[in-house]
């Protein structure tokens, strides 16, 4: 798994649940699936002999649920609220990259038009604003 599939699936799952789509629960399962079905696309695109197959729909709802523990609530209302303050921490053009691209689904043309900025600097951008937010999430969570 590569750090960009999973981001890729995170930003997938958060834009399906805001169009009233997505998990409803076991969303670590679904997500599970999301990286190993971006990977499996990554490694076809490379040409790789033995990229795993995509899970279709029906494979997706076989996953058991494990069932939602005590902690449950209050463990997603922390990842939620260390995600937040992670974003909140970033400078205003790592944040505006990533929504732009990932959320609004702009091509890196698109946003760079709309930034007023060239297409490498918003790979640039987008690039610094992964690794920041990676870095900020992680500083935030226990170990």
């Amino acid at each position: 798994m590569t750090p960009s599939s999973a981001m890729e699936a995170f930003a997938r799952m958060l834009r399906a649940l805001a169009n009233g789509h997505g998990p409803s629960d076991n969303a670590p399962a679904y997500l599970a699936v999301s990286v190993r079905n971006l990977a499996a696309r990554h490694g076809r695109r490379l040409g790789h002999r033995h990229a795993p197959a995509t899970a279709d729909d029906r494979t997706l709802h076989t996953v058991p649920d494990p069932g939602q523990g005590v902690d449950h609530a209050v463990l997603t209302e922390e990842a939620r609220r260390d995600l937040l303050d992670a974003l909140g921490a970033l400078h205003p053009s790592w944040r505006e990259v990533p929504l732009l691209t990932h959320v609004e689904e702009l091509s890196v043309a698109e946003a760079a038009a709309r930034l007023g900025i060239t297409p490498g600097a918003v790979s640039a951008l987008s690039y610094r604003g992964r690794r920041a937010l990676r870095r900020a999430y992680l500083d935030r969570t226990p170990a």
